[in-house]
């Protein structure tokens, strides 16, 4: 079973802000979260049904629906902004 992974336009937007060594970690764990949508290192936020993975300095944002096998991705953005409007 492989989840479809589906990025907003914010998330887009800031992906393609991202250097292209950031941009290249980003994408890489985005195609494994398309295998995996709860790798060891995700996080569930607490009072929410969010979840966040840790690459380097910066954070993906996402929810997981099972029963549609899909990741939306919410947002991409560096630890200390991405949190904020949320």
């Amino acid at each position: 079973m492989t989840y479809q992974v589906l990025i907003s336009k914010k998330a887009l937007k800031n992906l393609q802000k991202l250097s292209a060594f950031d941009n290249a970690s980003v994408r890489k764990i985005l195609t494994a979260l398309s295998i995996n949508p709860r790798p060891r290192n995700s996080i569930k936020l607490a009072s929410s049904d969010k979840y966040r993975v840790r690459v380097g300095n910066f954070r993906i944002i996402y929810t997981i629906t099972d029963s549609e096998l899909v990741v939306d991705v919410i947002d991409i953005g560096h630890r200390r902004k991405v949190y904020e409007n949320l």
